[in-house]
């Protein structure tokens, strides 16, 4: 009889139409770098025979200091991960890598909830992801301590319990310019850039590593030995994408606080810009070899010098600013400029 009443109702259904609820669709990752830099992420793995209701359940806090801590209400089992009590900050990003951006500050000894974790970077190392009142962020391995109560998860093994020991990725010491050539006119008041001279097609290298958040080819542009405007340019140039602002083809790349020099993180803390972004801006390229969403490392091509755009010779112009903001489309301008010998070497 049951059955007999299921079909009837099913018929019922297929004639009076029914309403179900759509799925929600995840939004897209803006901020993933292109597949082939990427690493894999496990979600939580919990054998089918845990009991769900004896996970922890964790209360956020905040220290007097501001960072981020949390108490837990602990039952049978529970899994936290705690930053090395001999750090200082630490930052939690919004992906498994150095290149994203920074969504919260903690400090050595807090603990946090194990959420997941992904496979090893590029340079080795895991990255856990960890739930914060700001969301989920991921912390890098050799930051934190795990404990054996984690190794009912499924993603965490004896391995993970002894993880290398922090490294630290600041340089010491300020870059050398992009390319070996002479600094034809520096920075100053009427010209916040370095202006490098160079011969039409001298690879330009990236300082260090960094995600690459614009790249504009000007369409408008001729491939010719003198230049296509040369200064005093119109000013409908610096307005028009055709012919790249007046910057010709350039590149803009990202770079966090802690890929900076000494000199550069000191002068950012100064402006309240601690763990902020650096955007390095190579102009009048005669091609670039990156696109949006590339994550380079120190010493790839960015691309080749030229003197496309508003240029009065073949050059490098390399222009810096500093912000927190994750791209700088539209508002470049809004982004402090900063001298490059903060940084270069010259």
């Amino acid at each position: 009889m049951g059955q007999f009443l299921q079909a009837i109702f099913k018929l019922l259904r297929s004639i009076l139409g029914g309403t179900q609820t759509p799925s929600p669709q995840p939004k897209p990752d803006t901020t993933t770098p292109s597949s082939d830099e990427e690493c894999r992420v496990f979600n939580v793995e919990i054998p089918s025979s845990q009991d769900l209701s004896s996970l922890p359940v964790y209360h956020a806090t905040a220290s007097a200091q501001g960072a981020t801590e949390f108490s837990a209400q602990r039952f049978d089992i529970s899994c936290q991960i705690q930053v090395r009590p001999s750090l200082g900050v630490v930052n939690v990003r919004v992906g498994p890598r150095l290149d994203y951006g920074v969504i919260a500050l903690t400090e050595g000894g807090a603990s946090f909830e194990l959420q997941g974790a992904s496979e090893a970077d590029p340079d080795g190392y895991r990255w856990y992801t960890v739930k914060t009142p700001s969301g989920t962020g991921w912390i890098r391995g050799d930051m934190v301590i795990i404990g054996e109560d984690c190794l009912p998860f499924t993603f965490i093994t004896e391995a993970d319990l002894t993880p290398p020991d922090p490294v630290v990725t600041s340089p010491t010491k300020r870059f050398p310019l992009p390319a070996n050539v002479d600094l034809n006119q520096g920075y100053n008041s009427q010209h916040r850039a370095y202006d490098l001279a160079t011969d039409s097609g001298t690879p330009i290298a990236a300082t260090t590593s960094g995600l690459v958040i614009r790249q504009i080819n000007c369409v408008a542009c001729e491939d010719r030995s003198r230049p296509n405007f040369s200064p005093p340019c119109p000013s409908w140039m610096f307005t028009s994408e055709e012919w790249g602002y007046g910057y010709g083809n350039f590149v803009v790349v990202r770079h966090n606080y802690e890929f900076m020099p000494p000199s550069m993180r000191e002068h950012m803390d100064s402006k309240n810009l601690t763990n902020g972004f650096v955007y390095f801006l190579y102009a009048h390229l005669s091609m670039t070899n990156v696109k949006v969403g590339d994550v380079v490392k120190k010493g790839q091509s960015i691309g080749l010098t030229g003197n496309h755009g508003c240029s009065s010779a073949p050059h490098l112009h390399l222009e810096i600013r500093m912000g927190r903001d994750e791209t700088i489309d539209g508002h470049w301008l809004e982004q402090l400029s900063v001298n490059p010998n903060l940084i270069f070497e010259t």
